[in-house]
């Protein structure tokens, strides 16, 4: 039951989607083109959308990179592979075709006399904006896909031994502020420098080359940052060097901005301007993305009883947003309300649609589950089950009590570390949850963990069903963990183990946590 969940990437990817939230709502009242538009328009919410603008992605892409990076340590390339199929491609089929026609029907509500007949049009298949066909606000589940890809040969080198030289280096350069700050960002720098010029315009539709790659970088920061946990936590300890650095980088980028809206004038001609801003966004992404990981190191990991909800939550609840937001903004916006009591209405009227949709359509039916990248409910493994209780082997009488000693056995192991004791509990072909399939890889991953003291670990059981050979065990657990022999951490939560009799001895054939 080790748990080495990062509670901080846990909270950040909340508000991040809080942000996408009042940031998508915000597009309504704005002056910029977007695909619905509030009659009367303020530029006061560009004044901060516009800073929120450069990073508000990349910090997601970011987080999905550590987050990948985890994910593959714990399955096969091919595992990865049917896992990425499984929690993006899917979802991505299933919101062009379902939630995506919303928006675009809405945007030429004028041309169709109802949904059924411009739903018509979606199986032209022909392209936004001449067509009906589009994946919006869902291009980032798509390159998200293409990153996990491309990037896989990439991810497999550096999960490997002959990543230490790389990861020596990039600790070596970067972990002081300066380099943490710099090397990144101008990286990012040169690689927009060379492709903007060929490809300037954002378009999210696999044609914005510049796009790809600049988002790319904040995905692949994300992988090697985390594969690093001595950078890693280099962030927090120069947290507020980089706070300075992204107070100092708003200097430019407000200045052209403030120019834009004849705030002040400056002595220099729309290109110089154009390119002064374009840098400074550049840097200033990368800047405040890095300043945020940092602080939310040091305020942010710790876990809390919502996080296991909002967790799964979150991804569904992305894919929704956005044509929630349009939908209930266009009845709201034909209301004779205020700007500031519309966009909060539409904020708060998302959120509860979005969050009322996942608990009641979403979490409880395993086919919408797979339209929306969840895992599949525990009623399979109950199923699986009783299908290994049916099987036609020797019968034997087993006891309750040989679960409890077994899972006793396995809290001594963990306690211990007995890495190669832990393992040999597993089945050929057992399961750590959704992550680490197979004895042997369930083994590579444990030997990551050489820098955790388990001080305490205890589990108690609060059910047992015994089917023949086969058993599944629920309860609670509790484990006290010192990392890197000196933060102390204390883990709750729940367990539920899948146990197979394999003849001489009960075998652990999967087993799920859920951190309290």
């Amino acid at each position: 039951m080790t748990d080495t969940r990062r509670y901080d990437l846990d909270w950040l990817r909340l508000i991040a989607i809080i942000i996408l939230l009042f940031y998508h709502t915000g597009m309504w009242f704005n002056t910029w083109g977007w695909h619905v538009k509030n009659n009367d328009l303020s530029r006061s919410f560009e004044f901060w959308m516009v800073w929120l603008h450069p990073w508000r992605m990349p910090l997601l892409l970011f987080i999905s990179g550590a987050g990948t990076y985890m994910a593959l340590g714990k399955r096969t390339s091919k595992q990865f592979v049917k896992e990425r199929f499984r929690r993006l491609f899917i979802p991505l089929l299933f919101g062009m075709f379902v939630v995506v026609p919303p928006q675009i029907y809405f945007e030429y509500i004028d041309k169709y006399p109802n949904y059924w007949e411009f739903y018509k049009t979606v199986f032209e298949f022909r392209p936004y904006p001449g067509g009906s066909f589009s994946w919006h606000h869902l291009w980032f589940v798509l390159y998200l896909l293409v990153y996990s890809l491309l990037l896989l040969p990439f991810l497999k080198f550096i999960r490997s031994e002959r990543s230490i030289a790389f990861k020596e280096s990039a600790q070596k350069w970067m972990s002081s502020a300066l380099g943490m700050l710099l090397i990144p960002s101008t990286f990012i720098f040169f690689t927009q420098g060379i492709l903007r010029p060929f490809f300037p315009d954002e378009k999210h539709n696999l044609t914005d080359v510049a796009f790809i790659v600049f988002y790319g970088c904040f995905f692949f920061f994300g992988v090697v940052f985390y594969s690093n946990q001595a950078l890693w936590q280099a962030a927090e300890k120069n947290r507020y060097k980089l706070l300075i650095a992204s107070a100092l980088i708003l200097i430019p980028f407000y200045t052209v901005f403030f120019h834009w809206h004849k705030f002040l004038s400056l002595p220099f001609n729309d290109t110089t301007l154009d390119l002064i801003f374009d840098i400074s966004s550049i840097y200033l992404s990368w800047f405040t993305l890095i300043t945020v990981i940092g602080f939310g190191q040091h305020y942010l990991n710790k876990p809390n009883p919502i996080l296991p909800y909002t967790n799964e939550g979150l991804y569904p609840f992305y894919i929704l947003h956005q044509t929630v937001i349009i939908w209930i903004g266009w009845y709201i916006c034909k209301l004779d309300w205020s700007i500031a009591s519309k966009f909060w209405s539409i904020s708060l009227l998302t959120f509860i649609t979005c969050t009322a949709f996942f608990f009641l359509v979403i979490k409880p039916f395993n086919f919408m589950r797979l339209f929306f990248g969840l895992k599949q409910k525990a009623v399979l493994m109950f199923a699986f089950v009783f299908l290994l209780s049916c099987s036609p082997t020797e019968k034997r009488v087993h006891q309750k009590s040989e679960i409890d000693a077994a899972m006793r056995e396995y809290d001594r192991l963990l306690q211990a570390m007995d890495v190669e004791g832990i393992a040999a509990l597993y089945d050929e072909e057992g399961e750590l949850g959704n992550m680490v399939k197979g004895r042997d890889s369930i083994r590579i991953f444990l030997k990551e963990f050489s820098n955790l003291d388990v001080i305490s670990q205890v589990s108690s059981t609060d059910d047992i069903q015994m089917l023949g050979d086969s058993a599944v065990q629920t309860g609670s657990y509790v484990q006290i963990d010192v990392v890197e022999k000196k933060d102390t951490v204390v883990v709750r939560g729940k367990y539920n183990v899948l146990w197979r009799w394999d003849g001489t001895a009960w075998k652990i054939l999967r087993i799920e946590t859920t951190p309290m």
